[in-house]
């Protein structure tokens, strides 16, 4: 009987109580494929012109190949932590700790990185907001819709990833119906912006490019953060391989606008 008492308390366990679709919503939330668009991409055009698009196309197989590791990590270590798991178990302790470290300083720094994106579109559709109070307000917006129940956080970044793919697709709508190139030229004869012309994409540039992009499609790894709230765990490799979809769609809000 004493010693019954004296055992230490379970520590409590997460809710199961997110299923695929949930995860799917937060995982491409992650993804954040308007804040890419408007946000990262311009860079790459800054630097690769139209060879953006075969940066796209790149850095799209490198991530998937990355997503089915994930996949199979995530399957035989499904619990919550990321990518810290997954190298201690297979590396030791000490590597999954520099990995923590890595997460926590990629935590922290996307979000501001996000918040100034974001003032600076709407900076330039509202000329004269202050762009520094404007990503303090998302960044806090976004902290207080990540303090809530992780089933109505998956609805609610479901609802702004709507409203982020719709405001895509009429872009996308937009730049065909006033298309002054054939969409083939992107990828058969690329260019990039010189001093005063366009010339041809050189392949650095589009490697360069290539580096960018994969930042832009980074996020397919965050299903594997949800490995101890899933319903059903042994489905983990689907989600990641559902977030694919992702890079594929990512591809066309590239084509002329």
């Amino acid at each position: 009987m004493l010693d019954d008492q004296l055992q230490p308390a379970a520590p409590p366990s997460l809710v199961r109580n997110l299923g695929v679709t949930g995860v799917l919503l937060l995982t491409l939330s992650v993804a954040t494929p308007a804040s890419s668009v408007f946000v990262i991409v311009p860079g790459m055009l800054q630097v690769a012109g139209t060879g953006a698009v075969w940066a796209m196309l790149l850095a799209g197989v490198v991530c998937v190949a990355t997503a089915f590791v994930y996949a199979e990590l995530s399957s035989a270590w499904p619990v919550t932590g990321g990518e810290y798991v997954a190298v201690a178990h297979t590396l030791g302790p000490m590597a999954g700790f520099v990995m923590l470290g890595v997460n926590v300083f990629n935590n922290l720094f996307f979000p501001p990185v996000a918040g100034l994106g974001i003032s600076a579109v709407l900076s330039s559709i509202y000329p004269g907001l202050p762009q520094v109070p404007i990503a303090v307000a998302v960044v806090a917006g976004s902290t207080l819709v990540a303090l809530l129940q992780i089933r109505v956080n998956a609805w609610v970044t479901g609802v702004f990833l709507a409203v982020e793919v719709l405001a895509l697709l009429a872009i996308v709508a937009l730049g065909f119906a006033d298309a002054v190139r054939p969409v083939t030229e992107f990828l058969t004869h690329p260019v990039m912006p010189a001093a005063s012309s366009l010339i041809p994409a050189s392949p650095a540039a589009i490697g360069l490019a290539t580096s960018i992009a994969i930042f832009a499609l980074n996020g397919y790894g965050a299903a594997v953060y949800f490995g101890e709230e899933r319903l059903e765990v042994h489905q983990v490799m689907d989600d990641m391989r559902s977030a694919d979809i992702d890079f594929l769609t990512m591809g066309q809000y590239l084509q002329p606008t």
